[in-house]
């Protein structure tokens, strides 16, 4: 009986020394993810932060002198395993070197975009187009 109720102190001091390592190692864990946090937020946004990305896109077509219509066009919550998405709707038009230029910067940009389908009308160095698309969401 001696020996068995040894074995399990043995038994029960390693699990709690594993125990002890295994929280040291998360809290390290959490402070770096703390440090990365703000990034990701911002690459994901939220529901009450997709009008900054609204914003933004309208100011680059300003930068790039294009006229532009920009709309969302409803969402898909995230879950636990799987981000979120916002559709939208964007008609722009003017130069089409500046177009393609504008295209760029969004894509460069901070935010997951996806586009999923276009409409365009180019003709003398212009383009009139419809692009619908997806912002990834939190």
């Amino acid at each position: 009986a001696r020996a068995q109720h040894t074995s399990e102190l043995k038994a029960r001091a390693a699990f709690n020394t594993q125990a002890a390592s295994s929280l040291v190692i998360l809290q390290g864990e959490y402070q770096r993810w703390q440090a990365y946090q703000p990034i990701l937020a911002s690459l994901f946004p939220s529901e009450d932060q997709i009008f900054a990305f609204r914003d933004e896109v309208k100011s680059l077509a300003q930068h790039h002198s294009l006229d532009i219509v920009f709309s969302f066009a409803g969402q898909e919550k995230g879950t636990a395993t799987k981000s979120g998405f916002f559709n939208f709707q964007m008609s722009v038009s003017g130069n089409y070197d500046r177009f393609l230029n504008f295209l760029s910067d969004i894509e460069q940009g901070t935010y997951f975009v996806s586009f999923t389908s276009s409409n365009l009308d180019i003709s003398n160095g212009a383009v009139s187009a419809t692009i619908s698309g997806k912002l990834l969401s939190r």
